[in-house]
């Protein structure tokens, strides 16, 4: 199978499944009527042509045909906005153009370099960011202006992220990333040297390969993740904990546990969408150890 079919595969699967699991409480599921998982996806397969793109760049960057600050991320990065605008007619979701454009490049790398290694490819994303230039940076602001993310650039601007300053500075994606995660948090994972994202994805590759079921491992990394992370009432910490005992989605009673839990939450407006974000790069990640 080649690189870039397999990484494309990954990728697409990864977000797939992370959007789509069991029933993840608090959060969109395949139960559930949320609108987010198909705007999710429309937003993936709109910037499909980006993706193979970002997977191309990985393997040129990892046979030495191109170095890291010349792969133009910042111009790809802007290019999927504008084509993911187009697709889904409103202003698109900046951290699923970031997760699958960025990681995209770095799972090809890995693949292509024949390793089954979880940290190279957050090392390699983390260098793509590191590596970035300032016209990189100013190339994807400018993207995020032309697809209706006004406030974001307003915001970015205010925290001092202009034309002139980012040349003066020589700021590049990895202090506009810093900068976005007051608005958007779940971006946090991809900070170069937030190692987040790997414990998510171990947490699923051990999970699957004690159950062989990568839907359960995607529910159950959230549920490590809210209960390590949110703010939850005590009944809900016990009646997850209960959830786990009985093997979540691989039973029926865990699954109606978690059906419980997730009315529960929803009728208390309590909600986790950080963290439901959080498991697409988690989950595309862990691709390159387990079939997703």
């Amino acid at each position: 199978m080649s690189t870039i079919f397999k990484t494309l595969r990954n990728v697409l699967q990864g977000v797939y499944t992370a959007s789509f699991s069991y029933i993840k409480p608090g959060v969109p599921h395949r139960l559930t009527l949320d609108r987010e998982p198909e705007t999710i996806l429309r937003t993936v397969y709109g910037i499909i042509n980006k993706i193979y793109e970002a997977a191309s760049l990985g393997i040129k960057l990892h046979k030495g045909v191109i170095g890291y600050p010349d792969l133009g991320i910042g111009q790809l990065l802007s290019s999927a906005l504008k084509e993911a605008y187009i697709s889904i007619g409103k202003p698109p979701l900046i951290d699923v153009i970031i997760y699958t454009t960025i990681l995209s490049t770095a799972l090809s790398y890995v693949i292509d370099e024949g390793k089954e290694s979880i940290s190279d490819v957050k090392y390699v994303s983390d260098r793509i960011i590191q590596s970035s230039r300032d016209v990189d940076l100013i190339n994807f602001i400018d993207g995020l202006r032309a697809v209706g993310h006004g406030d974001i650039v307003e915001d970015l601007e205010v925290k001092g992220f202009t034309v002139k300053y980012i040349e003066l500075e020589g700021l590049n994606l990895s202090d506009g990333l810093r900068a976005l995660i007051d608005k958007i948090p779940q971006l946090e994972v991809m900070i170069p040297g937030n190692d987040k994202v790997i414990d998510i994805a171990k947490t699923i590759i051990k999970e699957y390969e004690r159950c062989r079921d990568i839907n359960n491992a995607v529910v159950k990394a959230y549920i490590e993740l809210i209960m390590e992370n949110g703010t939850l009432p005590d009944n809900i910490k016990r009646l997850l904990k209960e959830s786990i005992n009985q093997g979540l989605a691989l039973t029926g009673k865990g699954q109606r546990i978690l059906f419980n839990i997730d009315k529960e939450l929803r009728k208390n407006k309590l909600l986790y969408m950080k963290y439901f974000y959080m498991l697409i790069p988690a989950v595309i990640i862990s691709s390159i150890k387990i079939p997703i």
